[in-house]
């Protein structure tokens, strides 16, 4: 902070004036530890932030591997139906051709 101050007082002696300025600083010299202990609070609760972030990452990383695995089943379960469906669809064309021919009973269509 800054302080000034005019004074001028009637006297007998002339040109008698008193002029003041000064200037006033503050620094905390001793704060009881409060700057410390901020800082240490301050550091601890970036460091839970931290891991609370790591933990959301790796459950993140878990549960993207985990759909990545179940996507790659369902592909392959569509791969062995469509197989499946294809080759059904063959033994139902053999077994409808060998009734046509009279080398097959309905019932062998009726199965396939």
């Amino acid at each position: 902070s800054a302080v000034a101050s005019y004074n001028s007082e009637g006297s007998d002696v002339p040109n008698l004036e008193n002029w003041n300025v000064g200037f006033a600083v503050s620094l905390p010299v001793f704060d009881g530890g409060r700057i410390r202990a901020a800082t240490r609070e301050a550091e601890a609760e970036l460091g839970a932030r931290q891991a609370e972030r790591e933990l959301l990452r790796q459950q993140l990383e878990l549960e993207v591997t985990g759909a990545v695995l179940r996507i790659q089943d369902a592909l392959e379960r569509v791969a062995a139906t469509t197989k499946a469906v294809a080759e059904a669809r063959e033994t139902l064309n053999i077994q409808r051709r060998a009734y046509e021919l009279g080398v097959g009973t309905a019932l062998d269509v009726f199965d396939a």
